[in-house]
């Protein structure tokens, strides 16, 4: 018979504790899929190349303040992606000390691979849930993020 550690038994009732495993399984899918398609970034690395993809001309700080990164981890991978030729980092027109960053072709063609993987892998993962139930879910976590960022308990 096993005895569960009454610690782990508590820990399973958070919310953190779920959030957390989900989170991981959609790292670890998501890591699968990367590779099997042979994409040239990781998981966690995702947010960035996204971020500069959406974000028309925009900064080296703006990215990172949109990635709530720090600015030295951004930069180390802004310049992996330089080098793999996803992106191409500017000077700034108007301010000589900012840099801007776009997509390149390759860059453009990659995150499109990658916008796809995301919805496939989305489909797949929560193919339990009907569409009202995705809404209500995807609704509700906005609400949350949202609650916990403006208390101030999502500051870095």
């Amino acid at each position: 018979m096993d005895i569960e550690n009454p610690y782990l038994t508590e820990i399973k009732g958070t919310l953190t504790y779920h959030i957390h495993r989900i989170s991981h399984l959609i790292q670890l899918r998501g890591n699968q899929l990367i590779k099997e398609k042979e994409i040239p970034i990781d998981m966690d690395q995702l947010p960035v190349l996204m971020c500069v993809f959406f974000g028309d001309n925009i900064s080296q700080q703006e990215v990172a303040s949109v990635c709530n990164r720090d600015k030295a981890s951004v930069k180390r991978t802004l310049t992996v992606f330089e080098k793999k030729g996803l992106i191409k980092i500017l000077p700034h027109p108007k301010d000589k000390r900012k840099t801007i960053v776009q997509t390149t072709d390759v860059g453009n063609f990659v995150t499109e691979q990658i916008r796809e993987m995301i919805y496939e892998a989305e489909k797949e993962m929560f193919s339990f849930l009907n569409n009202r139930e995705r809404k209500e879910l995807l609704e509700n976590l906005q609400r949350i993020l949202s609650k916990v960022e403006i208390s101030g308990c999502g500051k870095m």
